[in-house]
């Protein structure tokens, strides 16, 4: 497969975007490829438009539109039948293009997808961030990040790395108009349209994105719960096994502190040393698992992603609540 489109939606990405745009042309010159690079800004104010332009002959700008219609605006505009969804901080490799080139011609509705492997780590907590992303363990088995299978077929995967047919894309009424779960939303849309989704490690990019510091990493994911909550009234289907167990966990944590409050502080001392337990085990296993000493921060680490999802999906609940009772509200 050597005719392809590459969409890209953009908003001040001048940071990465020049590497990622590199990337293609050096690997498409060296593999005698030529793809159709189509990139869709959101109204961006910094030199993104310029680097765009320098690389690509398609470039749309379109103010405010959101990650999801811009990758449906980039599939209206382009030129050949596979199509391939790229965040503007990942960097295609030579795995990549290889494993690209021995796809057949016509993958049907199957949409492969790969890793984004982050690369970029200047702070111990940054490393420790990456380590934890980077194992199915602590990701739920998400395959966002993770490189720990080699292929399988999978229910999720994100957008920042994708391929699929425009014609299946088409079929499916590609992604929904969101900034965050457009690619939840894009996969159940897949799976009840009878196609499928190969995850394949060899199809990898390098992935710019960065958590050096522990406010951002929280802050990450603080809106992605916040999002999956108030994108559920929308789109049901989003129920899956993360936002199930944001809510039933959110539940059980709420209603045990009530109980054991009101029953028994006995019993909440138990509760602390069982958590406490936990946490020792998870320390055990991270050091085990990565042997590197940042790997102590990661149970601290995954307790924080866990707490910002868990509020972040409160937070969003509430505010989805208020448009039928505005006296609800939302602590921070």
């Amino acid at each position: 497969m050597n005719k392809i489109s590459i969409v890209i939606p953009t908003l001040n990405s001048a940071k990465t975007l020049k590497e990622c745009l590199y990337a293609i042309r050096k690997l498409s010159h060296q593999y005698s490829i030529d793809p159709d690079v189509i990139i869709v800004d959101a109204g961006s104010t910094d030199e993104t438009l310029a680097i765009s332009k320098e690389y690509s002959k398609k470039v749309i700008v379109y103010s405010g539109v959101s990650r999801g219609k811009a990758r449906n605006i980039g599939v209206e505009n382009s030129s050949n039948d596979a199509i391939v969804f790229l965040d503007s901080d990942c960097i295609v490799t030579a795995e990549w293009v290889e494993h690209l080139l021995s796809l057949p011609l016509d993958i049907g509705s199957t949409v492969v997808a790969g890793p984004a492997v982050l690369v970029e780590a200047n702070t111990t907590i940054g490393s420790a961030v990456r380590d934890m992303l980077s194992n199915s363990f602590f990701t739920m088995s998400s395959y966002t990040f993770s490189i720990d299978v080699c292929q399988k077929e999978v229910d999720d995967v994100p957008s920042s790395n994708m391929l699929v047919s425009k014609k299946f894309f088409n079929q499916i009424n590609g992604f929904p108009d969101l900034n965050f779960n457009e690619d939840g939303v894009f996969c159940t849309r897949v799976i009840t349209g009878n196609g499928k989704i190969a995850y394949s490690t060899a199809f990898r990019v390098l992935h710019k994105k960065t958590f050096n510091k522990v406010s951002k990493f929280a802050n990450y994911f603080f809106q992605y719960g916040e999002s999956y909550a108030k994108n559920l009234k929308q789109y049901p289907k989003l129920l899956n096994r993360y936002a199930s167990f944001a809510a039933i966990s959110a539940i059980v944590t709420v209603f045990s502190l009530a109980v054991l409050f009101l029953v028994d502080l006995a019993l909440l001392l138990f509760f602390a040393t069982l958590v406490s337990s936990f946490m020792v085990l998870l320390l055990c296993y991270s050091l085990i698992q990565f042997r590197k000493m940042r790997a102590g921060l990661i149970p601290f680490l995954f307790v924080t992603l866990s707490v910002s999802y868990l509020v972040g999906f409160y937070c969003g609940t509430i505010r989805s609540l208020r448009k039928t009772n505005p006296n609800a509200k939302c602590k921070k």
